[in-house]
């Protein structure tokens, strides 16, 4: 489960707390959670991690093949991959929404 998202983006901000509660949800399970900041101000990208202490590993790109590649014009954006590496969802539902787990679950199965 992939989330893009930028320190300057409040929906994004929003969800975080979302996608952290899923990822331990679901720990010790065969999903990964995947957060990667579209930042391009990298200092204010690690200000941001080390001031909010996330639990997950984070990264952050701004490989533009990432982002046209990926169709990532606009953030937050989530995408859901299986174990096999083919895209279930380019759009996957935002962490907050019922329905993501829904979509983890049928994964998991």
């Amino acid at each position: 489960y992939v989330d893009f998202w930028a320190t300057w983006c409040g929906p994004c901000i929003q969800e975080s707390p979302h996608f952290e509660s899923l990822s331990k949800e679901y720990a010790g399970k065969d999903i990964v959670f995947l957060p990667v900041s579209t930042d391009t101000n990298n200092k204010a990208w690690k200000r941001f991690i080390t001031a909010h202490k996330k639990q997950l590993s984070q990264y952050n790109s701004v490989d533009k093949t990432m982002h046209s590649g990926w169709s990532i014009y606009y953030i937050p954006r989530f995408v859901l991959i299986d174990k096999d590496f083919n895209i279930v969802s380019a759009y996957a539902p935002r962490p907050s929404n019922p329905e993501a787990k829904e979509m983890i679950d049928s994964l998991l199965k």
